[in-house]
C-alpha cells in the first residue's frame, strides 16, 4: 500500500522497558492505493480488488506491522516489541488515520460505474469493489415471462427490460430517465424490484426520493456510488424541490452533502427505480420529472401465491438467461427508444392545467383571447369542486406553455383584443406515449405433470451405455466391460446408466413429520426450480429433476438445501434409475442458480511470499554473523561461537518446518569455518550438519506444493519482462500485454521487484535464468552480487548453484518452456522478422553512463520481441492453458512436471510402483553390454533402430507404427497402478480422432470437457495430449531419478521394445522376398511394394508378442534415399517431401523439382554461433540472417573477439546481412555450389534421371552428365 510507511523506533535507554516500538504512519502524496472523500477513508486496493470496509484495511495495515516485528523478533531473538496496532484505541493510530484522511488530497474517482460481469477480470481502472456472480446467457426466461406477462402487459413489460437491458449494457450514463413502478398493493411493483435486486447484487443500493425532494440540506447525503438506486415505497406527490432529482437522472454532477463531513461531488451514471401507489406530482407540462419518469402501469392480472412462489424460485436459476433477453430487446427497441416518452395518464391526474388544455384544446386550434380562456379554466375549476382564486393570473402564466406566442395588442376579424394566445401547441398538449410490441402470455400449467412413462428420458439416452443392476442393486459389469446401452435393455427393471458429464441430476428427498420420504413434498420443492425432464425415484417417493449444465461441473456444490442433493457423473459413476412415472418435457439447460464450491482466490506472487520473507531474513542473520553487511557488527568476533550460532539459528528454522534454501551461503560459512586456530575440527563438524535447504532434498515435495493449482489469466493481464545484468547495472523492462508503453527501471530496489511480480509475469527463459536474479533482488541482493549470480548459471556446469527452489514460481508462464520448437529469443527475431538487435557491450564489464540508455534500449526491444513470440506461439500458450487446468497444476511449471501431476497425482515417488521388463523374454538373443544393445547381429542404438540402403526407388510405402514408445510403455505395463491413466491419453486422441467427443467429455472426471465442444480448444487439447504423452518417453531414459524413470532401466526398455521390433520386422519383411530401405525409429519404407506387404507389415504388428498398430503414410513415387537421416521423395500428388538441410533447401527445391518462381527469401540463410559473428568488421551477433553477396565481406565467428573462424558452409564466398537484400547483388554461384553438391549426393546412391524430370541446363556440365542424356533431363 502506497501510502502506508511502517516505522520502528528503537529505544537506547539503560533502564528501557522496550527495545522497539511498531507503528503506522501514513505518506502524504500521489497515493494510488487509498481514495478518499468528504474527509474519510472511501476504499483501497488490497492488491487484487478495491475494498471499501475500513476493518479490511485496518487488518491489512496490521499485518504488516506484525510482520515487521516478526522480523526483527527473527534478527534479535528475545528482544522486546510494542506493537502499535491501528485498531485498538490505546495507540492512538486511529486517531492519526482519521486526521490524515481529513487533510489527505481528495479523490473525485467514481466507483462502481460500470456493470461487470462473472467473465470479467478485476483490473485496478475498473474501480469496483464487486461483480455479478454470471454472464449473459443465450436461454429461454420462461419463469419470467411467465410472471411478469401476467403482472403487465407486453408494451409495460418492454419497459422494464429495457432498463435492464440499458444497465447491463452500461448505457443508462446516455439515457436522462428513471423508472417509475406504479400501481395499488400486491400489483406487482415489489416483485419486479426483489428481481433487480437478484439481477445486480451488489450493485444495487437505497435512497429516499421524498427526501431527496424535501428541501433538506441532507437530502443528497444518501446518493451512492451504484448503478442502481432504488426506493421501494417512495412518496413524491409533494415535490419541494425537484433540482437534485433532476441531476441524478440527467447524470450531472451533485454535491454529496453528509452530516459532519466534508461535502464532495458525485456523477451518477446509473438507473433509478421508484415505486409507489400514488401518482408523482407534475408542476407544470415543462416541469423535468414529466420528461424523466417512464411510469410503468400493471395489468391487474394475478397469480395464485402457490404458483407465485414456484416461479419466483425459478426466476432465481434464469438470471443468464434474462440479462440476455434484456439486453437483446434494449438493442431491439434501441437506446433513443423511449426519448420522447411522457405519460399522459400521470400528467393529467397531477397537472390541472395540462388536463384542462387537453379537454378544451378545440376551442383554442384557432387562438383565443386570455378573457375567454380564463372563462373556460373558471368553468373548469368549477366544475372540478375546486378553488377559483387568482384563476386568471394562474392561466395566463401557464398558457404561454401551450400557445407559440401571446400577442399583447391585435386585431382579429376586425375586432382588437387585448391579450391574444396564437399557434396552439398540439404537441405539448397531446405527446402520446409508445406502441410496444405484444408478448404472447404462456399458459399457466403444472409442469410437474407425471402422468408419463419416461418416454422423453429413454429417447434421450438411448445410445448411452447402460447395464441392469444385480439383486443388490450393484452393476452388473465394470464400465470398461459394457458394451450395452439403454434401448437394450430392459428399462422397467433396476438399471445404470452412463449419462454424459453435463448432464445433472437434482435429487430431492424430502421426508415428512413422520420421517417419511413424501412425494407430494419433494413434488411441491420441486416445483419452484426451472421446468425441466422429472422422474420419480426407485421408492416413488422421491423426485429426480434433470438439467444439462452449461458450466463447469466441477464447480458446482453437492448440496442445493436439505434434503435436495446435486448429483454430477463423472468418470466411473452412474445413474441408477427405473423407469416408474415422470412428466413429459425435454431436459432443460441451466446455468445459474446452483450454489458453487467455495472458492479459493490465488494471487501472484503469494504463493512463494513467505519462502522469501524466511529467506531475506535468515540471509541478512548469517551474512551479519559473517560480517558480510557494511555497518553491522557480529554479534560474536570468534569463530566457534559464530559457527554454532549460525547452525542453531537454520536448524530452528528447518526444525519449525519454514521452506528455505541457503545453499549459495554454503562456501562463505565453510570458509569462516576454516578460519577456527583452535576448534577448526569442531566447526566443520557442525558446518557439515547445517540443514542448508528445506527444499532441494525434500523428495519433490516442495516443487510439488509449489506447482499445484492452476490459475488462469486472461491474456490481457499478462506483463512481459526482460532483465539485463552487468557488474554495474541492472536493468528490468516491463509492459502490459497490448499496450504500447514500457516501464523501464534502472537498478530497481526490491520493493519495486516485489510489485512487479505481483503481475502475471511472462518471459522468454526466465524460469531459468531472469526468475533468479529477480529473486535475489527480492532478498537484497546487490548489483554485484546478481551479477555473480548470473555467472554462475550462464558459465558453470552446474548452473544450479545460482538457483533459488522458490524463484521458478516467480513467473506466470515461460515462453521457451512452453513452446514446442526450442530456438533462442533471437533466432525468433530472424525468423518472425522482427528487429534484430544484439548487444554488442561485453556483458562483463561495467556499463560506461553514456550507454546506460543503450542496454535499457535493447532490453526493450527484448521485450517487443517477446510478446511478439508469444502471438507468435499462441496456440502452444493455449495447449499449457490447457495441459496446465487438466493436470491442476501451475501454468509455470514444466511439462515434465504438469504431465507427472497428471498421471500421478500427489504421489511423491511413483516410480517405486513401476515395472521392469526384462526384453530377453520376448526378444531372444537381444543382449546390452557395455552400453551397446545387439540383437540378429545389429546394434540397435539406445534411441531408436535406423537402418538405411542409399539409392533411388519407386513406390516406396511409408509405414509408421502409430506412437512407438507410448505403445511400448503400455504395452510393458512400465507405469504399474498408472500405467491405465497414461493409456487412456492416448485412447483420448483417438477418440478426438474419431469425433467421439461424449466419451471424451466422461474421461479424467471430467476435466476434459470444457474444451471438448469449443471447436477454437480442439486442436490445442489434441496439442497438450501430445505435448503430456511425448515429454515421458525422454524422463524413462534420464541419467538421474525422476517420477518416470524405474530403478533398473539402464537400457532405456521404452525405445529399446520399438527398436528390436523393428528388427525382427525388417527381417520379417525380407522373409517375404522385399526389401527394405530405410528404418527410422519408428517408421519402416519397402521399394515397389504392393497390398501384400502392407497388409503383412500391418498384421505382423498385431502379434500380441508386439501389439503395434501400423499407419500407412505414403506410398512414395519416387525416393533418393542418402543416408540415415536425409532423403526427398515425391508424394501421391506429385509434391515433393524433402527430409534434411541439403534438400530442405528452397533453391534447390525450386530449380531443380518444383519449378516454382524463386523469391527473396530463397536467398536468405540464417546462421548462428555459440560466440558473435561478424560481416567483415560488422558486429551481427550470435545469430544473423545473411545472404550470399558479391560485395559483402567474410562471415566470421569469434568468442574472444582476437580469433575469427569462418562460419560453417561460408568459407570462400562473401555476404551481407538481408536487411541490405539486392537482387542484383547475389552471389549465384554461392547457392549453385550447395545445389550442385546435393545432387551429387544422389548421383552416388543410384540414377538421378529417375528421380530429376528437367534438370536446368546450366547444371548438366557442372555435373558431368553427357550429351546422351535423354532431352527431357535438359530443360
Amino acid at each position: 500500500m502506497d501510502f502506508l510507511d511502517v516505522s520502528v523506533k528503537k529505544f537506547h535507554s539503560n533502564n528501557r522497558q522496550l527495545d522497539y516500538e511498531v507503528s503506522p504512519d501514513f505518506i502524504f502524496g500521489d497515493a494510488k492505493d487509498l481514495v478518499v472523500k468528504g474527509g474519510k477513508f472511501y476504499a483501497y486496493w488490497n492488491g487484487h480488488r478495491w475494498d471499501s470496509l475500513q476493518r479490511n484495511l485496518f487488518h491489512d495495515i496490521d499485518s504488516q506491522l506484525w510482520n515487521k516485528a516478526k522480523e526483527l523478533q527473527e534478527e534479535g531473538p528475545g528482544v522486546r516489541i510494542e506493537v502499535k496496532e491501528i485498531r485498538k484505541a490505546s495507540g492512538g493510530k486511529f486517531r492519526l488515520f482519521l486526521d490524515y484522511c481529513k487533510a489527505t488530497e481528495q479523490n473525485d474517482i467514481p466507483f462502481n460505474q460500470k456493470i461487470l460481469f462473472s467473465d470479467h477480470q478485476m483490473k485496478r481502472q475498473d474501480y469496483a469493489t464487486t461483480q455479478l456472480s454470471y454472464s449473459p446467457t443465450e436461454g429461454n426466461p420462461e419463469a419470467l415471462m411467465k410472471l411478469l406477462g401476467t403482472l403487465y402487459p407486453p408494451a409495460e413489460l418492454d419497459k422494464i427490460l429495457w432498463f435492464m437491458g440499458a444497465l447491463f449494457t452500461n448505457n443508462m450514463r446516455k439515457i436522462e430517465k428513471f423508472m417509475y413502478l406504479y400501481g395499488s398493493k400486491g400489483s406487482g411493483k415489489g416483485t419486479v424490484l426483489k428481481i433487480f435486486r437478484w439481477l445486480f447484487e451488489e450493485y444495487c443500493g437505497t435512497i429516499d426520493l421524498k427526501i431527496l425532494t424535501s428541501g433538506d440540506p441532507f437530502a443528497t447525503g444518501q446518493i451512492q456510488e451504484v448503478p442502481l438506486l432504488i426506493d421501494e415505497d417512495t412518496d413524491i406527490s409533494h415535490i419541494f424541490n425537484d433540482t437534485p432529482l433532476l441531476k441524478l437522472t440527467s447524470h450531472e454532477t451533485i454535491s454529496v452533502n453528509k452530516k459532519y463531513k466534508e461535502p464532495y461531488d458525485v456523477t451518477f451514471s446509473g438507473l433509478l427505480i421508484t415505486a409507489s401507489n400514488q401518482r408523482y406530482k407534475v408542476r407544470n407540462v415543462d416541469s423535468g420529472i414529466t420528461r424523466r419518469a417512464v411510469v410503468v402501469n400493471p395489468s391487474g392480472n394475478k397469480v395464485p401465491h402457490r404458483e407465485y412462489d414456484s416461479l419466483m424460485n425459478q426466476i432465481k436459476y434464469e438470471l443468464p438467461y434474462i440479462a440476455n433477453l434484456a439486453i437483446n430487446r434494449f438493442k431491439e427497441l434501441g437506446q433513443d427508444h423511449f426519448d420522447d416518452y411522457f405519460d399522459v395518464d400521470m400528467a393529467e391526474q397531477t397537472d390541472h392545467i395540462f388536463d384542462f388544455m387537453r379537454s378544451e384544446a378545440m376551442q383554442m386550434k384557432d387562438g383565443i383571447s386570455l378573457k375567454q380562456l380564463s372563462e373556460l379554466y373558471k368553468n373548469y375549476l368549477e366544475d372540478m369542486g375546486w378553488k377559483t382564486d387568482g384563476y386568471k393570473a394562474t392561466i395566463k402564466r401557464e398558457a404561454l406553455r401551450y400557445f407559440e406566442t401571446m400577442l399583447k395588442d391585435t386585431t382579429v376579424d376586425g375586432v382588437r383584443i387585448f391579450n391574444y394566445f396564437k399557434g396552439f401547441k398540439w404537441s405539448v398538449a397531446f405527446p402520446e406515449g409508445v406502441v410496444g410490441i405484444d408478448i404472447p402470455e404462456d399458459e399457466v400449467k403444472d409442469w410437474l405433470d407425471l402422468r408419463y412413462h419416461n418416454e422423453v428420458f429413454n429417447k434421450l439416452a438411448a445410445d448411452y451405455p447402460a447395464q441392469p443392476s444385480l439383486e443388490n442393486g450393484n452393476p452388473s459389469q465394470k464400465w470398461d466391460d459394457v458394451v450395452t446401452t439403454l434401448k437394450e435393455i430392459n428399462t422397467r427393471k433396476l438399471h445404470w446408466v452412463k449419462v454424459p458429464l453435463q448432464h445433472i441430476i437434482l435429487d430431492f428427498d424430502i421426508k415428512d413429520e413422520n420421517g417419511e420420504k413424501s412425494l407430494e413434498l419433494n413434488k411441491e420443492a420441486a416445483s419452484k426450480y426451472p421446468p425441466t425432464y422429472a422422474e420419480v425415484s426407485k421408492s416413488g417417493k422421491g423426485i429426480h429433476l434433470h438439467y444439462l449444465y452449461d458450466g463447469d461441473v466441477n464447480l458446482l456444490d453437492n448440496i442445493v438445501e436439505d434434503n435436495v442433493e446435486i448429483k454430477v457423473y463423472k468418470g466411473k459413476a452412474s445413474l441408477r434409475r427405473i423407469d416408474n412415472a415422470s412428466n413429459n418435457l425435454e431436459v432443460s439447460h441451466i446455468s445459474s442458480g446452483l450454489p458453487m464450491k467455495e472458492k479459493k482466490e490465488i494471487v501472484m506472487y503469494d504463493t512463494v511470499k513467505d519462502i522469501t520473507y524466511t529467506e531475506k531474513t535468515l540471509r541478512k542473520f548469517v551474512k551479519k554473523q559473517l560480517g558480510l553487511i557494511p555497518g553491522e557488527k557480529p554479534s560474536h568476533a570468534n569463530t566457534k561461537p559464530t559457527i554454532d550460532w549460525i547452525s542453531h539459528e537454520i536448524h530452528k528454522a528447518h526444525d519449525m518446518g519454514l521452506k528455505y534454501d541457503l545453499s549459495d551461503l554454503k562456501h562463505s560459512v565453510f570458509l569462516r569455518a576454516l578460519q577456527s586456530s583452535n576448534q577448526k575440527d569442531y566447526c566443520l563438524d557442525v558446518f557439515m550438519k547445517i540443514p542448508w535447504s528445506s527444499m532441494r532434498d525434500d523428495d519433490g515435495k516442495t516443487e510439488t506444493e509449489l506447482t499445484t493449482g492452476t490459475q488462469i489469466v486472461a491474456k490481457e493481464e499478462i506483463v512481459f519482462f526482460d532483465i539485463e545484468v552487468y557488474p554495474n547495472l541492472f536493468v528490468v523492462v516491463w509492459k502490459k500485454y497490448g499496450e504500447d508503453e514500457y516501464v523501464r527501471w534502472v537498478n530497481p530496489s526490491a520493493d519495486q521487484i516485489e510489485y512487479l511480480c505481483s503481475f502475471p509475469l511472462v518471459g522468454f527463459n526466465n524460469r531459468r535464468y531472469d526468475n533468479h536474479i529477480l529473486y535475489a533482488r527480492l532478498l537484497g541482493g546487490t548489483n554485484m552480487e546478481l551479477f555473480r549470480q548470473s555467472q554462475r548459471i550462464i558459465n558453470e556446469k552446474n548452473a544450479k548453484t545460482g538457483m533459488y527452489a522458490a524463484a521458478y514460481e516467480l513467473s506466470y508462464a515461460d515462453i521457451y518452456e512452453y513452446a514446442q520448437k526450442k530456438q533462442s529469443l533471437k533466432r525468433w527475431e530472424v525468423d518472425l522478422g522482427i528487429n534484430h538487435v544484439e548487444m554488442e557491450i561485453p556483458w562483463d564489464q561495467p556499463v560506461p553512463d553514456d550507454l546506460v540508455d543503450t542496454v535499457v534500449e535493447y532490453c526493450v526491444n527484448d521485450v517487443m520481441a517477446t510478446e511478439k513470440v508469444f502471438d507468435a506461439t499462441y496456440a502452444d500458450y493455449v495447449a499449457r492453458e490447457i495441459l496446465a487446468t487438466i493436470s491442476d497444476g501451475s501454468m509455470n511449471a514444466t511439462n515434465n512436471q504438469l504431465t507427472a501431476l497428471f498421471i500421478f497425482g500427489q504421489d511423491p515417488r511413483p516410480q517405486d510402483k513401476f515395472i521392469y521388463t526384462d526384453l530377453r523374454k520376448t526378444f531372444p538373443g537381444y543382449e546390452y553390454k557395455f552400453g551397446k544393445s545387439t540383437y540378429r547381429g545389429f546394434e540397435t542404438g539406445e534411441g531408436g533402430f535406423v537402418y538405411a540402403e542409399p539409392g533411388v526407388y519407386k513406390d516406396i510405402a511409408l509405414l509408421d507404427v502409430e506412437s512407438m514408445h507410448p505403445n511400448s510403455l503400455i504395452n510393458m505395463n512400465y507405469f504399474g497402478p498408472y500405467t491405465q491413466r497414461y493409456a487412456d491419453l492416448l485412447k483420448v486422441r483417438v477418440l478426438l480422432k474419431h469425433d467421439k467427443s461424449e466419451e471424451v467429455k466422461q474421461m479424467f472426471d471430467g476435466k476434459l470437457a470444457p474444451f471438448v465442444d469449443n471447436k477454437e480448444y480442439r486442436k490445442p487439447l489434441v496439442s497438450a495430449l501430445k505435448i503430456a504423452i511425448n515429454s515421458v518417453y525422454g524422463m524413462t531414459s534420464a541419467s538421474f531419478d525422476n517420477k518416470f524413470k524405474h530403478k533398473d532401466n539402464i537400457d532405456n526398455i521404452v525405445a529399446k521394445r520399438g527398436a528390436l521390433f523393428m528388427v525382427d520386422l525388417k527381417f520379417a519383411i525380407e522373409a517375404e522376398g522385399y526389401q527394405v530401405c530405410h528404418i527410422k525409429t519408428d517408421s519402416v519404407k519397402v521399394p515397389n511394394a504392393d497390398d501384400y506387404i502392407i497388409k503383412f507389415v500391418d498384421e505382423f504388428g498385431k502379434r500380441p508378442e508386439y501389439n503395434y498398430k501400423f499407419d500407412h503414410e505414403h506410398t512414395y513415387k519416387r525416393m533418393a534415399l542418402i543416408n540415415n537421416a536425409v532423403y526427398i521423395a515425391q508424394l501421391e500428388d506429385d509434391k515433393w517431401s524433402p527430409t534434411g538441410a541439403e534438400f530442405a533447401n528452397t533453391y534447390l527445391l525450386k530449380r531443380v523439382w518444383t519449378k516454382e518462381e524463386l523469391t527473396d527469401r530463397d536467398f536468405f540463410i540464417t546462421k548462428q554461433s555459440k560466440g558473435h559473428i561478424y560481416l567483415g568488421d560488422k558486429f551481427v551477433g550470435k545469430v544473423g540472417s545473411i545472404y550470399a553477396s558479391k560485395t559483402g565481406a567474410e562471415c566470421l565467428w569469434t568468442e574472444d573477439n582476437e580469433n575469427f573462424k569462418s562460419v560453417t558452409g561460408t568459407k570462400g564466398f562473401k555476404f551481407k546481412q538481408t536487411s541490405e537484400f539486392d537482387y542484383e547483388d547475389i552471389d549465384f554461384d554461392y547457392y549453385d555450389k550447395i545445389a550442385i553438391a546435393g545432387l551429387k549426393k544422389i548421383m552416388k546412391v543410384g540414377d538421378i534421371n529417375v528421380i530429376v524430370d528437367e534438370m536446368p541446363k546450366d547444371y548438366i556440365e557442372l555435373l558431368g552428365l553427357n550429351e546422351e542424356q535423354p532431352e527431357e533431363l535438359a530443360a
